[in-house]
């Protein structure tokens, strides 16, 4: 544990409701600038996520509007239901 640990867990322990408080505002500060939002899968988009032919990733993403990473965990989703 570092120094500043060693100091703020006596306090956490003794100000547990007050610790919580500041834990829920400072998350609710990150969450403002959020604009995810999480758009329903089309059958065109599946179609071309899981064709042989389709281009890399990268292409695919800018083509549809959505991330590298998305259509990666869509992908093994669907795979996972087809087995």
């Amino acid at each position: 544990m570092n120094s500043y640990q060693v100091y703020t867990k006596p306090w956490r322990k003794r100000n547990r409701d007050l610790f919580n408080l500041m834990k829920k505002r400072n998350y609710a500060k990150g969450a403002e600038g959020v604009t995810k939002t999480k758009q329903p899968w089309t059958d065109s988009e599946i179609d071309e996520i899981v064709a042989s032919d389709r281009p890399c990733d990268r292409i695919l993403a800018k083509k549809i509007s959505r991330s590298v990473q998305a259509i990666q965990v869509m992908r093994s989703r669907l795979r996972k239901i087809s087995l």
